[in-house]
């Protein structure tokens, strides 16, 4: 009897991937719902940019922000705390043409061991910002937005319960690796988690929250000694009450430019950032999802071994179908997610490139072993800079203090 319990529960923690997706799948119906019987909804708008030189695509993204059709007004602050760099230049060129964008400068003398660059130059946007603010929206330097993206950000923050609106990100990588496709597949299960009521969380790279939220809430004071930007204001909006809101049309395209090895750091970076910050999403993630894609992994080649030599184990016949429910949960995970891929320019869904992510999610069982070494090792690397994992982080400095910045989402 014990066996079958044991075999049920197996089975269960398997297929939560695939729970997780159909999940998503109903709620982004919902939203969808919900949106479309919502009136109007324009308030004034911050857009928060931070920026640390001439960064990937920061260009594109300052021309996406300066043509969003966005019924209301809105401005965008892209801040940086850097010294007549190249990003700045082409921040003033982008400021000259257009009204709504303006350069602030942030002082580098805030950051410490407790306040990265990048949430200072948040913090020092804010102060900034227009009086008649109504919603705070931040983007990445490196993410170039739809045109209706602030637009559909700021649509849900209308609902009193809506604290935070959360888009996703679509990596694209110079790399056509299977690592980077399986890196792919990794966010796509990560997406899943922003619906999932026990782990609702805002994607570091393009989020939304109301000015009222913000400040009752009382992020400037906690921001002042924070290190990480989202999973921190996650944190603090959901034990506030507020629901964190999915927006399905702000999946956004992330660009990267790693191969390798350097894919497993990415993954360790993500893991540890989500335990110091988030510790409810890193447990659900690391127990219910991570470590049994991992053992599961593990044993099925354990009891294959028997299998290959002569009997199994009754304990171990379930490993045996590892691959059927990973499988199973993996093509639930790629159809939920993928759907919000067509307003990535340049993507075109086939059955190919469908499958192709289905089945390097069986890479990324290698990740795994990421999460694994973010609970054993306090160090990650980003930038020239090593961090190690306290309570908040503290800095030791490998490169020029100067080139300080976010250790990634």
């Amino acid at each position: 009897m014990w066996i079958w319990i044991f075999n049920i529960a197996a089975m269960a923690l398997f297929l939560v991937p695939g729970i997780l997706a159909v999940y998503f799948i109903l709620e982004r119906r919902r939203s969808r719902r919900t949106l479309a019987a919502l009136a109007p909804y324009h308030p004034k708008v911050t857009v928060l940019l931070p920026f640390r030189g001439l960064d990937y695509n920061l260009e594109s993204t300052l021309q996406s922000l300066a043509d969003q059709r966005y019924a209301g007004s809105y401005e965008v602050l892209a801040v940086t705390s850097e010294e007549n760099g190249r990003g700045e230049v082409l921040v003033r060129q982008y400021a000259a043409q257009s009204p709504r964008i303006h350069l602030v400068k942030a002082s580098h003398s805030e950051v410490s061991q407790y306040r990265s660059d990048k949430v200072n130059n948040l913090l020092t946007g804010i102060a900034h910002a227009a009086g008649d603010t109504g919603v705070y929206v931040f983007i990445d330097s490196d993410i170039v937005p739809q045109p209706t993206w602030i637009e559909q950000m700021v649509q849900p923050l209308q609902a009193e319960a809506v604290g935070l609106t959360s888009g996703s990100a679509w990596i694209v990588s110079k790399s056509r690796s299977v690592m980077a496709l399986a890196a792919r597949y990794w966010d796509f299960l990560a997406t899943t988690m922003i619906t999932f009521p026990l782990t609702r969380f805002a994607r570091g790279f393009s989020f939304a929250v109301r000015r009222v939220v913000f400040e009752q809430v009382g992020m400037k004071s906690i921001w002042s000694e924070a290190f990480h930007d989202n999973f921190t204001i996650s944190d603090v909006v959901r034990r506030a009450g507020y629901r964190i809101q999915y927006v399905p049309d702000c999946l956004v395209p992330e660009h990267f430019d790693i191969h390798g090895f350097a894919w497993v750091k990415w993954v360790k970076r993500q893991a540890l950032n989500t335990k110091v910050n988030y510790k409810r999403l890193w447990a659900f993630g690391f127990f219910l999802v991570t470590m049994p894609r991992l053992l599961g992994a593990v044993l099925f080649l354990v009891s294959l071994m028997f299998a290959l030599t002569g009997s199994v184990p009754s304990l171990l016949q379930i490993f045996l179908y590892w691959p059927l429910l990973h499988i199973a949960g993996a093509t639930l995970v790629v159809a939920a997610v993928s759907r919000d891929a067509s307003q990535i320019q340049g993507y075109r869904p086939s059955v190919i490139r469908i499958a192709g992510l289905v089945l390097s999610s069986f890479v990324s069982v290698l990740y795994c072993i990421s999460s694994l070494w973010a609970v054993i090792s306090n160090k990650m690397e980003w930038r020239n800079l090593v961090y190690h994992q306290k309570s908040p982080f503290t800095t030791v400095v490998t490169g020029e203090r100067g080139r300080e910045h976010d250790p990634g989402q």
